[in-house]
């Protein structure tokens, strides 16, 4: 008996060395996969490396189209058996964005689903880093996009995304961030806007709002939108700029403890810094928001052309009507009270013109 139980367990282990040497194997990755991938439309140059060890493939291309220069690919096959995609490391290294968005328009699921808020199977993708190439969309230009994620897994109907960082540059400004997406928590360690052209993109809202191109979302059901969100550190430099005869110099904004509750679509609390420079006035001063309660810290305005407040106050009213004839009755930022601990207001001279 001792025998046949030594046999089996030598026969299982022959067998089994046999399959993973097999499955390892040049042979079967170009005859199961690179086979199985041509029939998508797929192809390339040069793969070297096995289905076990990971394997690099160079210009990987779609229908005759370079998707990347070169993507190195590493899964866990074993966690199929359990039904769930499991990809241990996928470097994408010089995509093409227009390839890339032709794979993804091909290859979406079908729009007779109705509910596009769960997918079908679970993965699990770790060791992510992502390239594109200098690349432009109508009047956006990217001259660089790099992104790095821990890990992306869906499972169980819970999406997660461990920490990311995504550098971009583009002419509409550039972006450093850092954070993550646990839990339905949205935490943002770094987030930097330098070069910021505010006009650009305004210009840019007002063509997309005139498409009419808008989608709902349930907040309260949907595992890709964060019910809650916090920010230890941002900031935002915008670019000077003209609007209505009002020349912007310096605007510099810098955000820190901020958490907001999207699920209820509330402001609970943050810090902020805010430094304008303009042709009608300076603006320096810190915020504090907790409690409903607005604090002004060492607030200081200098007025260039004080007999144009009266312009901008109207500015201001029209803005407010224009809030309050909304449809939406939802306060975002309630505020109860505003306090001021300390202040100074100076007005360069100038001179008054009556009026006959």
């Amino acid at each position: 008996m001792k025998k046949i139980a030594l046999l089996f367990s030598f026969f299982l282990v022959v067998i089994v060395t046999v399959l993973t040497t097999f499955v390892n194997s040049n042979y079967f990755f170009d005859r199961y996969i690179a086979k199985n991938i041509t029939e998508y439309g797929f192809s390339y140059t040069h793969a070297q490396g096995a289905l076990l060890d990971g394997f690099v493939v160079e210009n990987l291309k779609y229908k005759n189209r370079t998707l990347s220069s070169n993507v190195e690919l590493k899964i866990n096959p074993l966690h199929l058996l359990s039904g769930v995609v499991s990809v241990s490391k996928l470097n994408l290294i010089g995509v093409r964005e227009d390839v890339l968005e032709s794979v993804l328009n091909d290859f979406k699921p079908s729009s007779d689903s109705n509910d596009s808020t769960t997918i079908a199977l679970d993965f699990e993708l770790k060791n992510i880093l992502l390239t594109i190439k200098p690349f432009q969309i109508k009047e956006i230009s990217i001259k660089k996009n790099t992104l790095s994620v821990d890990y992306v897994s869906y499972l169980n109907n819970r999406f997660n995304v461990g920490k990311v960082n995504y550098e971009a540059k583009t002419n509409l400004g550039d972006i450093n961030f850092e954070g993550k997406f646990e839990h339905r928590v949205l935490h943002i360690y770094k987030l930097i806007i330098d070069n910021f052209a505010l006009k650009r993109v305004v210009f840019l809202i007002k063509g997309i709002k005139s498409e009419g191109s808008q989608e709902e979302y349930h907040l309260t059901s949907n595992p890709f939108i964060p019910k809650k969100v916090f920010v230890d550190k941002a900031s935002l430099n915008i670019l000077p700029f003209i609007f209505k005869n009002i020349k912007s110099k310096e605007i510099e904004l810098s955000l820190k403890n901020i958490f907001f509750d999207v699920s209820k679509l509330l402001f609970i609390k943050g810090d902020a810094a805010f430094d304008y420079k303009g042709s009608l006035l300076a603006l320096k001063t810190s915020l504090n928001y907790k409690d409903n309660i607005l604090t002004l810290n060492d607030v200081d305005v200098v007025f260039n052309e004080i007999q144009k407040i009266e312009e901008i106050a109207g500015t201001l009213k029209t803005l407010g009507n224009s809030e309050s004839n909304s449809s939406t009755n939802v306060k975002i930022f309630p505020i109860e009270k505003i306090k001021v601990t300390q202040g100074t207001v100076k007005a360069k001279a100038c001179k008054y013109r009556e009026e006959e």
